[in-house]
C-alpha cells in the first residue's frame, strides 16, 4: 500500500528546504540601539534586469574581524530596490576568498552555489527596515566567514531597470551578548490551489525545548490573501484565537513580543489564497507562478539546526482523505511526481502535493512515518509501483502499515 520509492518531506525540510525561508531581521526587535558600540559590516547586490524578466542574483561577502573570532549580529537595516522579492543572507560552507566573488551571478534555488549554503542569516521582502534584537540577544557568527547574499527580483515593467539590494549587519562582541538567538523555520511543501479558485495549505509543528520567541513572520506569494498563526501550548486546549495575522502577501505584518514557549507547544499557521490564473497552482520558488506557505520566528536560545526545522510535520492536509486513501492517491500519481529531496530539489510534483493536501488532518501523523519506512528500508523494491513494491512494506514496515489503517481523521 506504499507508492513508489521516494526521499521523504521531512527529510527535504531538514536539507534542501532550509534554504527557501524569509523573515525579516527588523521584525525581531524592539530596542533603538544595542548595549554597547557596534561595528557596521555593509553588503550590497547590483545588477541590471530586463523589462518583464524574473532573475536571482547572488555576490558573496566576507565577515570582518580575526578568522574564527566569534562575532554576533546585533541588527541591522536593509534597502530593497522596486521588484524586489526577498533577499536572503545565508551563512556558507565556503572557506577560500577569491576577489571575483563580489561580482553578481546567476543562483537558482538549488543549483549551484546554492548547494553551498548551510544556514541563513537575515532577509526581508520590505522595500527597508532597520531594528535590533531586543533583550541582548544576537545571531552568533565568525571572522572570516564568507556569506552568499542573494537577491530575487520580478521586473514587471517593459523597460530595463536596475536592482539592487543594500544590507547593513550591526557586530558586536561577546561581552554585549546575553542570549544566543536563532531562527525557526517551517515550510509547507504541499500546496494545491485549483484553477480560479481558493483553497488554503496548513502545517502544525511542535517545539522540542523551551524558548523565548521574539518575533514571527509570515510569506506567501501573489495569491496569499489571509495568514494567521496559532498556538498551543502543552495540557491546555487547542487555541481558538490566532497570535497574529496578515493579509498582505506583499508587504507582510509581523508579531513582536517576548512570548514564552515551553517545550512540547505547537505551532499551526495556514495560508489561504485565491487565484486568478486558468492553470492550478502548488508550492514552488517562483514568485510569479507558484505559492509558498512559512512561518518563521527569532528566539533564544538557540538549538541545534535540525531542532529549528518542523521534522515531524502535523495536520498538513486539510481535506477528508484518510492515510490510507492518500496512499493510493500517492500510488497513482506520475513517477516524475515523487519528490527529488536526495539531489537538492525542493520539487514536489502536482500531483503529490494536491493528494496530501486533499488528506484530512489526522492523516499525516501516520502517513509520514510509513512512507519514511518505506523510503528506508524498500528504495529498491519501491522504485517504481508493484507487488515487490507491497510485499517489502507489508514485512519491514507492517507497524507503520497498520498505524495508517487505524489511523482517525481527528488532528
Amino acid at each position: 500500500m506504499v507508492p513508489a520509492s521516494f526521499s521523504l518531506v521531512r527529510r527535504a525540510v531538514l536539507s534542501a528546504l532550509v534554504v527557501l525561508a524569509v523573515v525579516v531581521l527588523a521584525s525581531a526587535c524592539a530596542s533603538s540601539s544595542p548595549e554597547s558600540p557596534s561595528q557596521p559590516f555593509e553588503l550590497s547586490l547590483r545588477f541590471s534586469l530586463a523589462g518583464g524578466e524574473e532573475a536571482t542574483k547572488c555576490v558573496y561577502a566576507r565577515v570582518p574581524g580575526a578568522p574564527g573570532e566569534e562575532v554576533f549580529l546585533r541588527g541591522g537595516l536593509h534597502e530593497l530596490s522596486p521588484g524586489a522579492h526577498h533577499y536572503l543572507v545565508y551563512r556558507t560552507t565556503v572557506t577560500e576568498w577569491r576577489d571575483d566573488m563580489t561580482v553578481p551571478f546567476e543562483c537558482g534555488e538549488h543549483d549551484g552555489a546554492m548547494r553551498g549554503v548551510t544556514t541563513y542569516v537575515t532577509g526581508g521582502q520590505a522595500a527597508r527596515a532597520n531594528a535590533d534584537f531586543p533583550s541582548a540577544a544576537a545571531l552568533p557568527l565568525r571572522g572570516g566567514e564568507i556569506l552568499l547574499v542573494q537577491g530575487h527580483f520580478l521586473n514587471a515593467s517593459p523597460a530595463a531597470t536596475d536592482a539592487s539590494v543594500r544590507v547593513v549587519l550591526r557586530l558586536v562582541g561577546p561581552s554585549a551578548v546575553e542570549h544566543r538567538a536563532g531562527l525557526l523555520r517551517y515550510y509547507d511543501p504541499f500546496i494545491f490551489v485549483p484553477p480560479r479558485g481558493k483553497a488554503s495549505a496548513q502545517m502544525r509543528c511542535t517545539l522540542e525545548r523551551d524558548i523565548v520567541m521574539l518575533s514571527a513572520g509570515a510569506h506567501m506569494h501573489a495569491r496569499g490573501v489571509h495568514y494567521e498563526a496559532y498556538i498551543d501550548k502543552p495540557g491546555e486546549p487547542r487555541a481558538t484565537t490566532p497570535f497574529f495575522t496578515s493579509d498582505d502577501w506583499l508587504h507582510p505584518s509581523f508579531f513582536l513580543g517576548f512570548e514564552r514557549l515551553p517545550a512540547g507547544t505547537s505551532i499551526r499557521f495556514r495560508c489561504d489564497y485565491a487565484s486568478d490564473r486558468d492553470e492550478p497552482v502548488v508550492q514552488g520558488l517562483s514568485a510569479a507562478r507558484d505559492e509558498m506557505c512559512m512561518f518563521n520566528a527569532f528566539y533564544y536560545p538557540a538549538m541545534e539546526p535540525g531542532e529549528e526545522i518542523c521534522a515531524d510535520m502535523h495536520e498538513v492536509g486539510n481535506g477528508q482523505a484518510s492515510c490510507v486513501d492518500t496512499v493510493a492517491c500517492l500510488d497513482r500519481c506520475p513517477l516524475t511526481d515523487r519528490p527529488d529531496f536526495a539531489s537538492g530539489s525542493p520539487y514536489v510534483g502536482a500531483c503529490w502535493q494536491k493528494c496530501v493536501v486533499d488528506s484530512c488532518p489526522g492523516a499525516s501523523a501516520a502517513l509520514f512515518p510509513l512512507l519514511t519506512c518505506a523510503d528506508a528500508k524498500c528504495r529498491a523494491e519501491c522504485a517504481a509501483p508493484g507487488e515487490a513494491c507491497r510485499a517489502c512494506a507489508a514485512a519491514k514496515c507492517a507497524t507503520e502499515q497498520a498505524a495508517c489503517v487505524s489511523s482517525t481523521c481527528a488532528p
